[in-house]
């Protein structure tokens, strides 16, 4: 589970807007074009694998990293939550309750 969180801490942190990442080296370099999301094609080094990525799906993923990231800091959180839709959707009444 830690690696999960750990993924998710990645996700949330990246800076995506100026960064691309090398699934080669594992290291991240200067994006070369304005794509939401751009990881280098380990097979054709110049590109994207992520070139279809839109930016709304890019923004549901990083939603989803939050949202998830959120779920791990609950007390009754087990790991097969992160693929129940209604789980989330219980979490997040609860937050809104929280705030009131």
């Amino acid at each position: 589970m830690k690696m999960f969180y750990s993924f998710f801490e990645f996700l949330v942190s990246f800076n995506f807007e100026k960064q691309a990442m090398s699934i080669q080296t594992g290291k991240s370099f200067a994006k070369p074009d304005f794509s939401p999301l751009y990881i280098e094609n380990p097979m054709e080094p110049t590109l994207n694998i992520c070139k279809n990525v839109s930016g709304v799906e890019f923004k549901k993923l990083l939603l989803q990293a939050y949202n998830s990231l959120d779920a791990m800091h609950c007390t009754d959180f087990h790991l097969a939550n992160l693929l129940d839709p209604e789980y989330f959707k219980t979490l997040e009444k609860r937050n809104n309750q929280s705030v009131r």
